[in-house]
């Protein structure tokens, strides 16, 4: 039986309310674009000259090539959404 009283009251509250459109405006979601920096890791390579010495002990020069990882900064566009009034 309380069950049953509960649900009466909680229907009553939804099926007695008065949303916004009935009032004469309606709430519209705007969609604006706004452009900001992220950083994107990137993998660039580049050469070292290292010294080696073979079974003699005699120096030799070697080119090497290595990679390191910068971030670079790349322009985005994101959406921002705001909900404005509408009077119409």
């Amino acid at each position: 039986m309380k069950k049953f009283i509960i649900l009466a009251a909680v229907l009553a509250l939804f099926t007695g309310s008065a949303s916004a459109t009935e009032y004469g405006h309606e709430y519209k979601k705007a969609v604006t674009y706004k452009t900001v920096t992220v950083y994107v890791e990137k993998q660039v390579p580049y050469t070292v000259n290292v010294v080696k010495y073979d079974s003699y002990g005699h120096p030799y020069t070697v080119t090497v090539t290595k990679h390191k990882i910068i971030q670079v900064p790349v322009q985005k566009q994101v959406p921002v959404y705001s909900h404005g009034r509408s009077y119409e």
